[in-house]
């Protein structure tokens, strides 16, 4: 016996759906059972059934010789459709519904016109259907076709010339290209015939309309579903079941079309769309997962929510703003900043609950910390001048009493009397030197914070540099220069004493 054909294959793959669509009844032949010796049990048996799909689709229990019996089906004459891939377009339809509602529709690349007949089948009577190709397409009743290339101007001319001023709902587009030996040059060639219908619809088509085409998968479809999913509110690819597995080809549905004034045309230049993008290496750092960011809540060791500050130290405060999102009251535990003419009746209200304040009283207080910064400031600067000038007539005294009391020493204690003056004079000088300084720096903060304020860029009393107790008319400075200048009069007053009892 010679090599079994296998024939069953391509006689399925190529009346399958056929049957499916039309649900035309069919039978089975086989051996009739009257010629068969009883000892022989019999293979197959004839059947009758409704639907090829019964017997084609699953293998039936009243065969028991296998599945390539199954092939042997004979189907009634199939509805008349020039081609296979019409079956295609009635599962499209079926599953989104865009045949039945449509008033004109395009057909490009349309030959021999099998999506043609569905179109004219499935929509309106009265509708509008044109159809494209480069070869010629037979005469389709209610169907206007035409012999041109769609790549070319004349096309687009011709396509006017039938439309004239209507927009058509859907454009359909089924074209490949003539497949040769090189997979790559066939797969770029029919993305190229895509780009190019799809700038024909962009024309033709109307606001919401729909474009179907088909696409090859291979390394261009993603370029191109970029640019369908820019020019359509909703872009799905699907693949019908008419279509074979081991084929390449897919189905892109694209709903809503955006119809924009003006459509780059970048989009339909091969060069640009098709263009190969380098992707960036990623860097370490990217890699690198990020940290999980602190849980922000209450801060360590803060079991009350009701903070009692005084308003010393809202004055001594670095960021006073700051200071009161985190401060319930402010107690005027100085009687002196109490008396204070800023500190009104209001400011005292506002101080007793910090939390319920709006900006406005928020902003009061911030200008009632400036003033009473302002005068704490005049009243520290007041003091340190009367303390300069009490040193310096205690200075005076001392050196009348020493010229008075002391008579013609020799010439080693005279030369270091001179150079404790020398020493002290110094230090005086040094002293002096650093308050003028501090006071400068005061002076040009102020000057800069008066500025800020005048250009609006920020609060009165948000930025003043605070410097606290080690500031320029602090009172642990002014007590340090009381101790350390008491201590050397003291210390001149006992050389002096002792000089005079010599």
């Amino acid at each position: 016996m010679g090599k079994k054909g296998k024939v069953g294959k391509s006689r399925r793959d190529k009346f399958y759906h056929l049957a499916k669509e039309t649900g035309e009844s069919g039978f089975v032949l086989s051996e009739l059972a009257s010629h068969r010796p009883r000892s022989v049990r019999p293979a197959f048996r004839i059947l009758s059934f409704s639907s090829a799909e019964g017997v084609v689709g699953r293998e039936s229990a009243e065969i028991p010789l296998g599945k390539r019996f199954a092939d042997l089906v004979i189907l009634s004459p199939p509805p008349g459709y020039r081609s296979r891939s019409a079956f295609k377009l009635i599962q499209l339809n079926r599953r989104f519904q865009f045949l039945q509602k449509a008033r004109a529709l395009l057909d490009l690349c349309a030959a021999p016109g099998g999506w043609l007949q569905v179109a004219a089948k499935f929509m309106p009577v009265s509708s509008l259907i044109v159809g494209v190709d480069l070869v010629p397409i037979k005469p389709l009743p209610n169907v206007v076709t035409l012999q041109e290339d769609i790549t070319t101007e004349r096309c687009r001319q011709a396509l006017r010339k039938e439309l004239k001023t209507w927009k058509v709902d859907v454009v359909l587009n089924d074209g490949a290209p003539n497949v040769g030996a090189s997979w790559a040059h066939d797969a770029y060639s029919q993305a190229h015939l895509t780009l190019m219908a799809l700038r024909l619809a962009c024309d033709f088509l109307g606001r919401g309309g729909c474009f179907i085409t088909k696409v090859f998968r291979s390394r261009d479809y993603q370029p191109l579903l970029w640019i369908f999913q820019q020019l359509f509110r909703r872009v799905q690819a699907t693949k019908p079941q008419a279509s074979r597995h081991e084929s390449a080809e897919i189905f892109v549905v694209c709903q809503g079309f955006l119809a924009p004034d003006k459509v780059d045309s970048k989009f339909f230049d091969p060069k640009f769309a098709f263009k190969e993008v380098e992707v960036q290496a990623k860097t370490v750092t990217e890699l690198v997962t990020k940290k999980k960011p602190k849980a922000e809540g209450y801060a360590e060791g803060d079991l009350t929510l009701y903070h009692r500050t005084s308003v010393t130290d809202f004055l001594r405060a670095a960021n006073p703003v700051d200071f009161l999102s985190k401060a319930s009251e402010i107690s005027l535990d100085d009687n002196e900043l109490a008396q204070h003419p800023a500190t009104t009746e209001d400011i005292r209200v506002c101080c007793q609950d910090i939390k319920v304040l709006g900006r406005k009283e928020l902003r009061s207080l911030l200008n009632w910390r400036t003033k009473l910064r302002r005068y704490m400031a005049k009243k520290l600067k007041e003091q340190a001048k009367a303390l300069d000038i009490s040193s310096g007539e205690e200075e005076e005294g001392e050196e009348e009493e020493s010229a008075a009391g002391t008579g013609p020493q020799p010439s080693q204690e005279e030369e270091e009397e001179e150079q404790l003056n020398r020493t002290l004079a110094e230090m005086k000088a040094q002293e002096v030197a650093e308050l003028k300084r501090k006071k400068k720096k005061l002076l040009r903060e102020q000057r800069k914070q008066r500025e800020r304020v005048e250009l609006k860029m920020d609060l009165p009393g948000v930025s003043i540099a605070d410097e606290g107790e080690t500031g320029m008319f602090s009172l642990r400075t002014i007590r340090g220069h009381q101790v350390r200048w008491g201590g050397a009069h003291a210390g001149d007053r006992e050389d002096l004493r002792g000089r005079s009892e010599q």
